[in-house]
Formats: C-alpha cells, sequence, structure tokens
C-alpha cells in the first residue's frame, strides 16, 4: 500500500498515528484504543477521528440494534453516552 500523506495527530507516540491515518483513509467511524495517547484526538477538529474504548465498542455490539455501525449516520461518542443521527431522527444511547 502506498501512504500518499501523514497526518501525524499523536505526537506522544508516533507509531499510533498509522491506525490514525488509516482510520482516516478508510473513512472508519471511530478506533477502538484503550491507548490513552489516543485521547488527544478528541481535541483536534479536523480531521475528526472518534476514539472508543473496548467496554463502548462490546456495548455497541450487545446492543438492541439501537447503534448501527455504519458511515452514513453522524456520530459521536463520549464516555458515557453515544448520539446518532439517522435522516430522520436524532438517538442517544447511554452506555
Amino acid at each position: 500500500m502506498t501512504t500518499y500523506f501523514r497526518f501525524n495527530l499523536i505526537e506522544t507516540d508516533k507509531d499510533d498515528n498509522k491506525f490514525v491515518d488509516c482510520a482516516i483513509a478508510a473513512n472508519a467511524s471511530f478506533i477502538v484504543s484503550e491507548d490513552s495517547h489516543f485521547r488527544i484526538l478528541k481535541d483536534i477538529p479536523f480531521p475528526q477521528v472518534n476514539v472508543i474504548r473496548l467496554s463502548q465498542f462490546m456495548h455497541l455490539l450487545n446492543g438492541n440494534n439501537i447503534y448501527k455501525l455504519d458511515n452514513e449516520y453522524n456520530h459521536t461518542v463520549n464516555e458515557t453516552n453515544v448520539e446518532y443521527y439517522t435522516p430522520d431522527k436524532y438517538h442517544t444511547r447511554q452506555i
């Protein structure tokens, strides 16, 4: 694979940037990680890369299919809630 651009958003552990760059290039909904170096991404408005913890991801997978892992939805994930928009409705779910 040829790399055309590197964002270098994580300065504290430059080796983590390959995962961020891959997520951006793939238009991923989020990165699942427990690595504290990824927390800086919350403070960077562009490109937006959402990071969730493994427990949050497991909750999404085991949930009642309210949250769909699909790039067509705009969403926000924080430590307590998942918020997302479908074309006709706003949704929120406590984690």
